[in-house]
């Protein structure tokens, strides 16, 4: 789930780069860090105790990061 996960948020990043958005950068570090948690369980695999460690705090990251970014501040474009 991390792999996937931050394969999908590092391309969200570039493309939010792209259309040169502000937010890119947190995205990008935190697909970052979800494909090197997935890296990290994989060579702990034959270790069930410290994969499911590794795991559960990559879910507590996961969702820390995503509490930041629906607080933070947003520009409203309304169209009429």
């Amino acid at each position: 789930m991390h792999g996937f996960a931050g394969v999908i948020d590092i391309l969200r990043a570039l493309e939010s780069k792209r259309l040169q958005a502000k937010s890119w950068k947190l995205a990008l570090s935190h697909g970052i860090i979800n494909v090197l948690m997935a890296g990290v369980c994989l060579a702990f695999i034959g270790t069930v105790n410290i994969s499911i460690l590794i795991y559960g705090l990559g879910l507590m990251y996961s969702g820390g990061i995503r509490v930041i970014q629906a607080l933070r501040k947003t520009e409203v474009i309304y169209i009429q």
